[in-house]
Formats: structure tokens, C-alpha cells, sequence
């Protein structure tokens, strides 16, 4: 599975591979970095390949 973070021109940012944790109750914590982001507002849309993807948060530090 993955997911594909991209501004809101499009424009992709990072491909992000997933990988199964085998139930809905099962979390792993998946992290990327040098994602390219502008001084002020940044709009960003998280978008998942494949089905069977729970998000719990969204997190940027």
C-alpha cells in the first residue's frame, strides 16, 4: 500500500510506502522528512493508492 502527499496545485511531495499491520486495531507510526514546504499556509491532502488504510493523526513537526 502506499500514500501520496501533495499540495493542493498537485504538485507530489512525498510517496509514502505502508505496510500492512494486519487488523483495524493494529497502528504503526510511518514518518518521512524533507517534505519541501513555503513560508506561510501550506494546504497539503494526504491520498491513499489502495483500500483498507486507516489514518489515526496527521502530524507535523
Amino acid at each position: 500500500m502506499s500514500g501520496l502527499t501533495e499540495d493542493s496545485s498537485g504538485k507530489l511531495l512525498a510517496n509514502i510506502s505502508l505496510q500492512a499491520t494486519g487488523k483495524n486495531e493494529n497502528w504503526a507510526t510511518v514518518s518521512t522528512k524533507d517534505i519541501p514546504l513555503k513560508k506561510g499556509e501550506n494546504k497539503i491532502r494526504v491520498i491513499f493508492e489502495n483500500e483498507g488504510v486507516n489514518l489515526n493523526y496527521f502530524e507535523i513537526k
